[in-house]
């Protein structure tokens, strides 16, 4: 357009003109106030971030603290039930101990008291097999005194019991075996002990007085023969040799 006809235009159109600068003087205020506002709306947006991030900041750290108080309680929650669990299991085994500790003592109870019973009955059979052997005893001491009175020929054989040792398979004077002999000592010797308490001497000296008895010097007959003195040696040195045994 020629500046003519701008010109011509311009003149045309008073008011749009003044509506334009209007228009721009309006824009420029616009402007200007949204460059004054903008330093403050950026302080207010920061501010805002800044207090936002403060918050989230603080409900993490709220999360945070809640997990390890909850975790923190879990954990002290666990270690109460397993001390109680231990506690159960040690009070268990307390009471397990006590009841085998009782019953070990009930059957050591019992078990003494069969002991007991068990000796007892056991200590009678012995004494009535001792009565029994005393009289065997007594019986065959007195056929010894009439055989020494010469009322009797017959050399009284001493009482005798099966046994079956090897060294009493073999031939001897006697019928009876060094530990029937023995038998017929001992239940002798514990029978008179009862009834000579306080005797001095023992069994050494009961011996001694009844072996003189069955002595060779002292059994000397004129009818005497090879196999009476034979017997006679045989009881003696059984007598003999319990002697030393209990020397």
């Amino acid at each position: 357009m020629r500046p003519e006809e701008r010109d011509a235009t311009a003149d045309s159109h008073p008011a749009r003109d003044e509506t334009l600068e209007q228009e721009l003087e309006d824009a420029g205020l616009e402007a200007w106030i949204r460059h004054r506002q903008k330093p403050e709306q950026r302080l207010l947006v920061q501010t805002a971030r800044a207090e936002r991030a403060a918050k989230a900041a603080q409900e993490a750290a709220e999360r945070q603290r809640f997990r390890e108080a909850t975790s923190l309680e879990r954990a002290e929650k666990r270690k109460a039930k397993k001390e109680k669990r231990l506690a159960e299991r040690m009070k268990a085994v307390k009471e397990a101990e006590s009841i085998r500790g009782a019953n070990n003592e009930t059957a050591e109870d019992h078990q003494i008291q069969v002991d007991a019973a068990e000796k007892a009955r056991v200590e009678q059979v012995r004494q009535a097999q001792l009565a029994v052997d005393y009289d065997d005893f007594r019986t065959w001491t007195k056929h010894i005194e009439t055989f020494l009175r010469l009322e009797s020929k017959t050399f009284p054989e001493p009482p005798h019991w099966p046994c079956n040792k090897p060294a009493c398979r073999k031939s001897r004077p006697l019928e009876a075996c060094r530990h029937s002999i023995i038998r017929l000592f001992s239940a002798g010797w514990e029978c008179d002990k009862k009834r000579e308490e306080g005797k001095p001497g023992g069994f050494r000296a009961w011996l001694e007085e009844h072996r003189s008895m069955w002595s060779p010097l002292a059994m000397v007959r004129e009818d005497n023969t090879d196999a009476y003195r034979r017997k006679v040696d045989y009881l003696y040195q059984v007598a003999e040799e319990l002697a030393k045994r209990q020397a």
